[in-house]
């Protein structure tokens, strides 16, 4: 019989972008979630589709539920979100989105990370 015969599932769910899933199957392991969370902050950046318009929503990172009713949130913003959740370099996160022209993406980006307790959560 084998072991841990799903210790690689939450790569097969992030391969296929499938971010809740790879979540709950990394079972708050640190370096997969901060894998998981730096994948899903590039997948946003570089969506095709400019936002997300959802009346309600709920996203899970690190095990923490975010949530928002009726919202506006670009592709851009969801990335910075993510990214402040990464041990990226702040230089070049910060750099990367000052050059796109979403600036509510890079205040996002510097608020979560100077700020990451705040009621700011609430508007991931």
């Amino acid at each position: 019989m084998l072991k841990n015969e799903d210790r690689n599932i939450w790569k097969i769910h992030l391969d296929k972008d499938d971010f809740v899933k790879a979540q709950e199957a990394a079972k708050g392991d640190i370096e997969k979630m901060e894998e998981i969370s730096t994948r899903q902050a590039d997948y946003y950046f570089e969506k095709k589709e400019y936002g997300i318009n959802h009346s309600f929503s709920i996203f899970i990172v690190n095990q923490t539920c975010y949530r928002k009713h009726n919202f506006f949130l670009s592709r851009y913003e969801k990335s910075a979100v993510y990214y402040a959740l990464t041990k990226s370099s702040f230089e070049e996160i910060a750099l990367k989105f000052s050059k796109i022209e979403d600036s509510v993406a890079l205040k996002t980006f510097l608020m979560k990370v100077i700020l990451p307790n705040s009621e700011f959560d609430s508007l991931a």
